[in-house]
């Protein structure tokens, strides 16, 4: 299983455009992404699909329901047939994604290895990208060839081996999850991104608070003066970033400053029915408003929830609240489905997870993670030893 899922997260994020892979187009991934998924019906033939009505499907089902809906107004304001509309969101059948992992339903364990090794690995291209840019030749040709301009496609999957190390930390204080913790930390750390550095911050701040464990105060005290001892060796950075966002914060040129000025001005919904339902996923080849926002450096996926509800309506945004009130709230809410939830609200203001296969793919492994955490199966004080097994 870990292989497995090893295997789809490379192939979702299209082997990170290394050549010669980068010279395939994404249409070609998104085929083999989506051949690779019907694959576990062969290699897991054992495995059972969750009742396609019951509660865990529930929010899955509304997001599907609210892009298909989407269609209806692209048609009545925007003049984008609903086969063009089929055609231009093409990269949203990667959400079948959830219901196949469901069905896989991968042990905490599993997804730990699988996506730590991802994230490894991610620091190995974001480390060869600054060396060799030639070799990404996609991202090479649009983008400045050094290393903060450059973002790792899948850098968000670094939160999940990031949480359950935590939980894990917070339960059994073994030392190798405090470095897993670090590890992940110190990777979004090279990559720059800003929005992926506070989550983590966060991330970590409300662990402890969320945490029932006797020692956390002192933990908690140990991290703060480990974290303030990277903050002042590393100073210089972290005043670049703090500059580069007042900056950006205060030029109105910035794109997500316009993005922000256009999503919630009346240019960006022609009629009170695209406050519901959304303007459709429009192609820039078909629409005429598409190819204007692109040039004006306008896009949905800058603004997280808000892009998704401008493009799809408020039914998927219910669905995307509703999986993080079930880890706040739910029946089988845990301290790692608590950190999960606190990270996918505050990094959805700028991510946005349906632009980007890395992203989706990230919250298809999320949800899994949120709706199979029973307490009871994930209690992993200790590895069942037919745990590998299982998965081979």
């Amino acid at each position: 299983m870990v292989l497995y899922l090893l295997g789809l997260m490379i192939l979702v994020v299209g082997i990170w455009n290394i050549l010669p892979f980068g010279l395939l187009s994404p249409d070609v991934f998104l085929v083999l992404s989506f051949a690779y998924l019907l694959l576990s019906f062969i290699l897991f033939p054992n495995k059972k699909m969750p009742a396609l009505f019951g509660k865990k499907m529930l929010p899955f089902w509304l997001i599907i329901a609210g892009i298909a809906i989407s269609a209806i107004p692209a048609k009545i304001f925007h003049e984008q047939s609903p086969l063009q509309s089929l055609i231009t969101c093409r990269s949203q059948f990667m959400w079948v994604a959830i219901p196949i992992l469901l069905r896989l339903a991968p042990s905490k364990r599993q997804l730990f290895v699988s996506t730590l090794i991802f994230t490894a690995m991610m620091l190995i291209v974001t480390i060869l990208h600054s060396m060799i840019p030639s070799l990404f030749p996609v991202i090479y040709s649009i983008q400045n060839t050094i290393i903060e301009d450059y973002t790792v496609p899948g850098i968000t999957v670094a939160a999940i081996p990031f949480v359950i190390a935590l939980e894990q930390f917070h339960k059994t204080y073994d030392p190798k999850y405090i470095v897993a913790v670090l590890f992940c930390f110190f990777f979004i750390f090279v990559t720059r991104n800003r929005t992926s550095i506070m989550c983590f911050v966060l991330v970590t701040g409300f662990s402890f608070l969320f945490s029932k464990s006797r020692f956390k105060y002192v933990f908690m005290v140990f991290l703060t003066l480990l974290g303030l001892m990277f903050f002042l060796r590393t100073l210089d950075v972290w005043l670049e970033l703090m500059d580069e966002t007042a900056q950006q914060l205060g030029d109105a040129d910035y794109n997500r400053n316009k993005a922000l000025v256009y999503f919630f001005s009346p240019m960006a919904n022609p009629s009170w029915l695209t406050y519901l339902l959304g303007n459709g996923y429009l192609s820039a080849n078909a629409t005429s408003l598409m190819q204007d926002l692109m040039t004006d450096g306008i896009y949905n996926s800058d603004m997280g929830y808000i892009g998704f509800w401008n493009q799809f309506g408020i039914i998927p945004i219910i669905a995307f609240y509703m999986v993080i009130c079930h880890g706040l709230w739910g029946h089988s809410a845990s301290l790692l489905t608590k950190e999960l939830s606190v990270y996918l609200f505050f990094s959805s203001f700028t991510l946005g997870y349906y632009a980007e296969a890395g992203h989706l793919i990230f919250y298809a492994l999320a949800y899994v993670l949120m709706y199979n955490n029973s307490k009871k199966r994930y209690c992993l004080v200790r590895i069942p030893a037919d745990d590998n097994k299982s998965g081979q």
